[in-house]
Formats: C-alpha cells, structure tokens, sequence
C-alpha cells in the first residue's frame, strides 16, 4: 500500500510538472505555462488520505486498516524546488533529471 501510495504521489508530481515546464527546444525567453485554475497544488509534503477522506467521498466507505500505516513522503522535485534547476558548487544551468551520475554530489543541494 506504501508503494502504490508513493506511486501516485509521483504521478501528480510528474504530471503537474508537465504542464508547467517548458519544452528543451523552446525560445530562451519562453515563458512557463501556468496550472489550470481547476488543479490544486499539492505537496511538496503529502500526507496520505485519512479515513475522513475516505468518509466524505463514499457513503459507505470500505475502511482497510493498512491505510493507517502510510506514512506521509515528501518529495524534492523542481517543480516545488526551483532552486534545483541550477549546479550548486559552478551555476551551471545545464543539468538532466532524467538519470543517474556515478560521480558528483551525494546529497540533496538547494533545500
């Protein structure tokens, strides 16, 4: 439950993002599209559902006591962090979030 939890989380994260980054091969002075008014903004730290969640969006409710053992995550991601987006030790705007390095820093920088 902690997993599918996580990967939901990551979903909303992933998506939001989406629709509000701007695309690699855009003009430099592009400006970000912003959120649809009908989107909430969530997080950086999420807290799982509770069974007042669950009360209010079902008459009857199917309670699973696993749900009470989430335990809330909080995610380090550009979209909440903008201060990522750029190397911490030289200012290099030049950096991928889509992999992993075997060499350079081992901590969460700019949080």
């Amino acid at each position: 439950m902690q997993l599918k939890w996580e990967a939901e989380v990551v979903e909303y994260v992933d998506t939001i993002h989406g629709m509000t980054k701007i695309h690699g091969n855009a003009k430099a002075n592009t400006v970000a599209a912003s959120l649809r008014i009908n989107i909430p903004i969530i997080g950086p730290f999420f807290e799982p559902p509770g069974y007042l969640h669950l009360q209010k969006r079902n008459a009857t409710p199917s309670i699973e006591p696993g749900s009470s053992y989430l335990l809330p995550i909080t995610i380090i991601h550009p979209f909440f962090h903008p201060g990522l987006e750029s190397c911490p030790a030289c200012g290099s705007q030049n950096t991928y979030w889509d992999g992993w390095t075997p060499t350079g820093p081992r901590e969460v920088h700019g949080v």
